[in-house]
Formats: structure tokens, C-alpha cells, sequence
């Protein structure tokens, strides 16, 4: 018979493994789309911090930029959210975020000289982070006041897969951080790993994903025919110019399968290199939101709705409380620390195995000797799957001072370093692209003349269709 949680012995392993439903835990063969958690994964994400941070409690750092002797220089500002820690590997997703507010969309094909549609209220909206990795710190930009910075940071090595070994768990009470659930990542005890080093622990909060897809835009945010746009038609998040609002961009509603009323936030990127700005997310409803940010209609927008609560610190219980609910048929669902399975709603929970749990599946090195070209990911997910998840990390080797690495999940560029008296946009043209474009395939591109050290790397998520 099958069930979608499997705990105990597993080809050879004590383990627990979770799937999506209608499907077998028991089944190693299964396609794994649907293998939404297994204690045996090596390089599962674990979740270091997480946070909302308001603009105004994080300081301002202006980084310069100089591509070869002799060509103009740029400047790129950012906002500091520092980090304890040396490991400038760590792979972080970062978004800004905004509370209620209107957007204008036109149709594809919108008469020319006709008055635009009225903007449409949004209930949150998120415009995806340029990151920079240093030692201590996180810059983010474009730099913005008015808006909160949501991130999570991540303590897996992104250049390449962790130590395995046996993987050990325990249910029960730990002889360090009493009762609850401990799962260690393969090759540490449950009795002596750091909570940094669990896969899973009801202490900490999990990384999951809710729901997936890819859109195609039909529509573009701005004022239809009208020039110049105010701030209230366009996407608020990029900057253009040096200032905002932003460019007309294409966009795309989405109509969800899920509900999501706390509007969490959402991965996006385009796939294809060539373009200035990340993409941004308005949610007009729980089931719905609009996405901008294709270069063009052909070019498809991917996103995964974030099941984690950025806003949630994890803790221990003030009082014994009904936490876990583990069952064969109906999976394991754990509720943040002092809420009740009973009292519990949908965003009540820290780790539901109907949810994915996002790993790094494997790795590949990006030298910069790499000429522009397409290139197979590493270990795409299986036919029928949609475009996977996979971030980037390549070094910052034009900043004057700092360096770090740039991070970015789905695509990653050089941007927000404007000039002046630049060409138009002024901004300085990214010497690096990476996006994934296919199932398979991710689109590099450098400009000549770079250096050939080692420069980066790609790190596929388990993330796709599912």
C-alpha cells in the first residue's frame, strides 16, 4: 500500500522521506519531482537567518566599479545587512518589499491615443534583490527607502556538494535542546550537531516552496500611450535613470492553485540574459499576482511561491505543546513553537511535507575563459519538468574595493552601478550574464578581456514543476 511518509528502514538507511500525494515514499525509483523530503539528501537548504528588515535600520554603502583602464567608472548603491560569518558562499535569496500600493498594466496591443485602464491595487508586492556575498555582510540593492528588505540566508557551501555519511535523527527529547524533532544533515550526529547543521528541527525555521510556474507576458506595466509616466503606473522597484518610477516592462497575471493570504514572497526570474533589472511580484490576492520583468513577450518569467515566513525566528516552547503531527497517509506537519496542530492555520506551520524542501542537487564551475555560449546545467530534473531553480555565484572582481561574490537564483548579473554622463540608460554594461533558459540549458555570457581565474559557480535546486 502506499503511503506519502515513510520513517524507519529504507535500502539500507533509517530514514524519512516525504512525497507529494498519490505517491509511494517507499518507492526509490520515483520520480523526483515528488520526493518533497529525504533525511538521506546530501546539501539540503538550511536556513541560517531570516528576517524583514526596514530600509531605514540598514546603513548605506556606495561600491565603485572600474571594468579596464581608461573606461568610464560607475557606482553602485546598496543596503548592508550584516551577517556573522566568513563564508561568502553561503547562496541568499533577497527581495524589497512594499505594503499595499497601485500598479498599471496595458494589454498587449492597447490602442495608441486611448486613455489607460486604472490602476490596479496590489496588496504587497516584492521586487527581487541584486546580492552581493561578503565576509559579514550582505549588500542588496537598488538602495531604497520607504520599502522592507526580506531575505533568507542559507548555511550550504554553494560551490559544491557537502561532507556525506550516515544521516542521524531523533524524536524525542535531545540531551541539548530538549524535546522535539532533530534531524542532522548526512555525516553529523543528532546528539552533537549545531542547529546550524540540522536539515530539519522544530527549533529552527525551514525553507520550503509552495507552488511553481512559468509566465509569458501579455501585458505591460505603464501608462498605455501616455508619456511621461507617473509613479503610480509603473513598477516601483527599479531604479531607471537613477530614479523611479521605472521603464514600461512586460508582465503577466498569474492565477494560482493554492491560496496564500499572508502573500508571502515569490523567486522570479526571466529566462534570458540582456536586460537591466530582476523581476518584481504584486499580489493582488491571495491566489493571484501580477509578475514583470520579461525583456520581451517571448521570454518566459519563472517563478516558486515562498511557503517560509520570513518574519518567524523559531524558539522553544513556553509551555508543552501539541506540535507534530507525523502519519503514513497524511504526511508530517510541524507548527511554529507554542501553536497547536488544532489552533494551527496555513501559516502556522514551519515544515509541511506536502511542501518541497529545496537541496542542491550538484554543481558546475563557471571559469571566466568560458566563452558566451549555452550550457548544460547540472543534473537537470527529469522530462517533463518544468525549468529548474538553480543559483548563481560569480565573483564581484570590478569593485575597487570589497569584491564578494554576486548571488542570484534563476539569473544573475552586474547591476545598479550607474554613471555619469553615461550612454543611455546609464548604467554600466554587466561584463557577466548568467540565466537559465531550458530544462537544461543555462545562457552564459562575458564580455572579452576578463581574467581566467576560476569565477563562479551554478548550483542546481530540486526545484521544478511538481
Amino acid at each position: 500500500m502506499s503511503r506519502i511518509m515513510r520513517l524507519g528502514g529504507l535500502d539500507g538507511l533509517v530514514r524519512l522521506r516525504t512525497v507529494k500525494d498519490g505517491q509511494d515514499a517507499a518507492d526509490l525509483g520515483l520520480d523526483s519531482r515528488y520526493v518533497t523530503f529525504d533525511s538521506a539528501w546530501n546539501s539540503s537548504l538550511r536556513l541560517l537567518s531570516n528576517g524583514v528588515a526596514p530600509a531605514a535600520s540598514l546603513s548605506t554603502r556606495v561600491t565603485t566599479y572600474s571594468y579596464f583602464p581608461g573606461m568610464t567608472s560607475g557606482a553602485r548603491t546598496s543596503r548592508v545587512l550584516s551577517f556573522a560569518g566568513s563564508n561568502a558562499l553561503r547562496p541568499t535569496l533577497a527581495w524589497q518589499r512594499r505594503e499595499t500600493g497601485a500598479i498599471r498594466y496595458t494589454p498587449a496591443g492597447y490602442p495608441l491615443g486611448v486613455p489607460s485602464p486604472a490602476p490596479t491595487a496590489y496588496q504587497r508586492a516584492y521586487g527581487v534583490c541584486a546580492v552581493t556575498l561578503r565576509n559579514g555582510e550582505i549588500l542588496l540593492s537598488p538602495s531604497k527607502s520607504g520599502v522592507d528588505y526580506v531575505y533568507y540566508v542559507f548555511g550550504n557551501d554553494g560551490s559544491g556538494p557537502e561532507i556525506g555519511g550516515a544521516n542521524s535523527g531523533r524524536f524525542g527529547t535531545h540531551p541539548v535542546y530538549g524535546p522535539g524533532l532533530f534531524i542532522a544533515r548526512p555525516g553529523y550526529d543528532r546528539l552533537t550537531a549545531s542547529l546550524d547543521d540540522m536539515m530539519l528541527s522544530t527549533h529552527r525555521n525551514v525553507f520550503q516552496i509552495a507552488e511553481t510556474g512559468i509566465a509569458f507576458a501579455d501585458l505591460y506595466t505603464g501608462g498605455g500611450s501616455f508619456l511621461p509616466f507617473s509613479a503610480i503606473d509603473t513598477d516601483p522597484f527599479p531604479e531607471y535613470f537613477g530614479t523611479s518610477p521605472s521603464q514600461l516592462r512586460s508582465a503577466k497575471i498569474v492565477n494560482l492553485t493554492g491560496s496564500y493570504p499572508d502573500f508571502p514572497p515569490v523567486i522570479a526570474f526571466s529566462t534570458d540574459t540582456g536586460f537591466q533589472h530582476q523581476c518584481s511580484v504584486f499580489w493582488t490576492s491571495p491566489s493571484q499576482f501580477i509578475i514583470a520583468g520579461a525583456p520581451r513577450a517571448t521570454v518566459g518569467m519563472r517563478w516558486a511561491v515562498v511557503a517560509t515566513d520570513p518574519e518567524y525566528q523559531g524558539g522553544v516552547d513556553t509551555a508543552r505543546t501539541h506540535r507534530i503531527r507525523m502519519s503514513p497517509d497524511r504526511g508530517l506537519d510541524i507548527t511554529k513553537h507554542d501553536i497547536n496542530l488544532l489552533d494551527a492555520g496555513e501559516t502556522d506551520y514551519i515544515f509541511r511535507s506536502r511542501r518541497l524542501t529545496p537541496r542542491l542537487a550538484a554543481f558546475d564551475a563557471i571559469l571566466t575563459s568560458t566563452p558566451s555560449a549555452d550550457y548544460a546545467i547540472p543534473s537537470p530534473p527529469p522530462v517533463g519538468a518544468g525549468l529548474p531553480f538553480v543559483f548563481f555565484l560569480l565573483d564581484d572582481t570590478f569593485a575597487l574595493s570589497g569584491g564578494g561574490r554576486w548571488c542570484g537564483c534563476g539569473m544573475v548579473q552586474m547591476q545598479d552601478i550607474a554613471t555619469t554622463g553615461g550612454p543611455s540608460p546609464p548604467y554600466m554594461q554587466s561584463q557577466f550574464r548568467a540565466a537559465v533558459v531550458s530544462r537544461t540549458v543555462y545562457r552564459w555570457y562575458r564580455q572579452s578581456g576578463v581574467s581566467t581565474n576560476s569565477f563562479g559557480w551554478a548550483a542546481t535546486m530540486n526545484v521544478s514543476d511538481f
